[in-house]
């Protein structure tokens, strides 16, 4: 669980799910970068207030680009196929919507 909500200092609790780099994500400890970004936001994902680009998460976690927007995109996908098969069924969720408004 979360306790830097009120500390000034990074969080350094990688059992923490909302910590950015959070020991599930498997990242690789030698390319992580600390930014200015992640700095900002103590290295818990609670704070963060505005999204972040591709590259930005790409720099932090010491991954090629294209890595990032390719998980973007299978996730994507899952949303769509999710919708549709909802659509059928049941009623839209909200982020079905939200997918429907984007394109």
């Amino acid at each position: 669980m979360c306790n830097q909500i009120h500390g000034s200092t990074p969080c350094l609790n990688t059992q923490c799910s909302h910590n950015l780099f959070w020991d599930g994500l498997k990242l690789n400890v030698d390319k992580i970068r600390m930014t200015e970004k992640a700095f900002r936001i103590r290295n818990c994902c609670r704070f963060i207030k505005e999204p972040w680009t591709s590259e930005e998460i790409a720099e932090v976690w010491g991954l090629p680009k294209r890595r990032i927007e390719h998980s973007e995109e299978s996730g994507k996908r899952k949303i769509h196929q999710s919708c549709s098969l909802r659509s059928r069924h049941l009623s839209p969720r909200p982020e079905c919507e939200t997918l429907r408004a984007s394109r």
